[in-house]
């Protein structure tokens, strides 16, 4: 009975940690979206393009 104990504390932690893994992502990708947002929004404020700029030779 306590491997089995011990064995569901691991997998609750591991959970958990999982769990935290994946809400710290949601954030990061949270925050990229909102940075290439400003990013936009300062680009067309200076009058540039919109898509990705071609390099001229």
């Amino acid at each position: 009975m306590t491997q089995k104990f011990e064995q569901a504390v691991i997998d609750g932690t591991l959970a958990d940690e999982l769990e935290r893994e994946r809400v710290d992502h949601m954030l990061v990708d949270e925050e990229k979206l909102g940075m290439d947002e400003l990013e936009e929004t300062r680009l067309k404020g200076h009058g540039l393009p919109d898509g990705p700029r071609e390099r001229r030779h």
